[in-house]
């Protein structure tokens, strides 16, 4: 994002079984998002991981989305 050059690529979890992503825009959720810089941003960004030794983690993101 600030144009340095980028590291090597690291390893942030293991022991990830999936991972999901969902997207809420006008109120409902979308499992994609193909934003442009004509849209806003969606309103909240929710993450679902399922680990192999802790169960399933889910998490939601509040963004500024839907309101420039």
């Amino acid at each position: 994002l600030d144009g340095a050059r980028l590291g090597p690529a690291q390893v942030l979890m293991t022991n990830v079984d999936s991972a999901q992503t969902a997207f809420l825009f006008n109120g409902a959720w979308s499992p994609t998002w193909k934003g442009n810089p004509q849209t806003d941003i969606p309103t909240a960004v929710r993450v679902n991981l399922r680990l192999t030794d802790m169960g399933v983690i889910d998490q939601l993101f509040l963004t500024s989305g839907e309101g420039r």
